[in-house]
Formats: C-alpha cells, structure tokens, sequence
C-alpha cells in the first residue's frame, strides 16, 4: 500500500530503539543476533492516522516470529500480513 501519509524512506528514532532492545546491551552475550526485520503495522502503515495515532513496529527476533505467527498471535498476524517492512538486517 502506497499511502501519501507514509513516505518512501522513513526514519523513526523507535527503529533503533527497537532494534536496541532486540539485541540487548553486546549481541553477542545473546547468541542470537537481533531483528532481522522492523515491520510498521496499524494506523500508520494503512494510511489512516491521525495526531492521536501511536506507531505500532515489530521488531523481533525470527524464530519469535515465526512461532507467534504459527500459534495465531493478533499483533504478529497484522504486522506481517498488512504492515510496512521498514527495516531489514542485512
């Protein structure tokens, strides 16, 4: 969805928050790397937010949400099914 709400190229301090929080204070005390993607999902990446809008971001960690998506997780459902890939780690 292309929405004149969401710009091509989008910059959120929350990205490397959330990314942050992913991989914790040194990756490599969690053997597990961080996010290999940032996803927008909700109001802002349908276009349809407003001055009262949050910004919804999955950041997780591949196998987090690869299992919450097989056990039907609503959050995890929405963002990978109707949100915004912002980020991924190459």
């Amino acid at each position: 969805m292309t929405s004149k709400n969401v710009p091509d190229t989008i910059s959120f301090p929350a990205i490397g928050m959330a990314k942050d929080t992913c991989y914790g204070s040194d990756e490599r005390h969690s053997g597990r790397g961080g996010p290999h993607r940032v996803v927008l999902f909700g109001s802002h990446a349908r276009g349809t937010a407003t001055s009262d809008s949050d910004v919804d971001l999955l950041a997780r960690r591949p196998d987090d949400t690869q299992r919450g998506y097989a056990q039907g997780d609503p959050l995890i459902r929405e963002a990978l099914d109707q949100g915004r890939v912002l980020y991924v780690r190459k």
